[in-house]
């Protein structure tokens, strides 16, 4: 009897040794397949986003621009203006980098107004703003400061016609016009779109490997209040700018054009002459570009 069950354990042991290898294997399978299953209730891995540097930042990076505006029936000036990065501070734990221009706002392009109010941060194939953007009237030289916080100015990952972001509110300010001043309620509306991405080369231009565009739309509307206490809409609501910008890879911003409109009303009620609506462009185009 004993030599039995000892024949008989060691037959059972010789069986878990055959067998082990193709049990550990089944084991493996089962275990494999069920962390498999528990991952696909989450859907698939999400893709990493696409990082192209389409604003090289560096201190000491500047970019020169032919810049041109026309109002019709009141000028057409052209100048060259250049855009330089001279410092950075650390914010939002991502340098911010500031820009200071080598012209005065009203020979600036909107790149350049824009840049030289404030901080501008790349995170994630973002680019971020934070300052104010400086409104030049035209013709009656004139202009209106607008806050800006955490701006998302492009995103290369977003579809065209993505809102990026919006800020929008009030400014009480005096509108100056031939030395006179109106007392003005604005009501601002500052949008940032995003634009088309080029990668086809049938249509790229001047070189560049890959483009990208963003749209600023600029709504203002303004109350006074006359001497007779009747609200009068000096400024009807209307798009006073809009401006596509557009940047290439390892260039940053390449080029910008912009619609200008700007219709007053009700001036006589303050003794001025009324005013035909403003309407006109203005651009830049990249002249030279130095870039560490």
């Amino acid at each position: 009897m004993f030599v039995h069950s000892f024949l008989m354990t060691d037959k059972f042991l010789m069986k878990i040794k055959l067998y082990l290898p193709t049990f550990l294997s089944l084991l493996l399978l089962v275990l494999l397949s069920a962390c498999h299953t528990e991952n696909d209730e989450y859907g698939p891995a999400i893709p990493k986003e696409r990082q192209i540097d389409y604003f090289p930042l560096a201190i000491g990076n500047y970019w020169e621009y032919d810049r041109e505006e026309q109002i019709i029936n009141h000028y057409y000036k052209t100048n060259t203006e250049k855009l330089t990065v001279t410092d950075s501070i650390e914010e939002f734990d991502t340098p911010g980098y500031l820009f200071t221009a080598d012209v005065a706002t009203d020979k600036q392009g909107i790149a350049t107004q824009l840049l030289t109010g404030g901080t501008l941060n790349k995170v994630e194939g973002r680019l971020v703003f934070n300052g104010n953007f400086t409104y030049h009237f035209p013709v009656i030289e004139d202009s209106l400061v607008i806050p800006l916080q955490n701006a998302l100015i492009l995103h290369q990952n977003r579809n065209e016609g993505y809102v990026l972001s919006t800020a929008e509110g009030q400014i009480y300010q005096n509108l100056v016009i031939d030395q006179a001043e109106i007392p003005l309620i604005y009501n601002y509306n500052l949008q940032f779109i995003q634009g088309k991405t080029s990668t086809d080369a049938p249509a790229l231009v001047d070189d560049y490997e890959e483009m990208i565009s963003s749209k600023l739309i600029l709504t203002l509307s303004a109350t006074a209040i006359s001497d007779s206490q009747t609200v009068l809409n000096i400024l009807p609501e209307q798009e006073v700018l809009v401006t596509d910008f557009s940047f290439a890879k390892d260039v940053g911003i390449f080029r910008t054009y912009s619609d200008i409109y700007l219709e007053f009303n009700h001036l006589s009620e303050f003794s001025l002459s009324e005013i035909s609506p403003f309407t006109g462009w203005n651009s830049q185009e990249l002249k030279k570009i130095n870039l560490k």
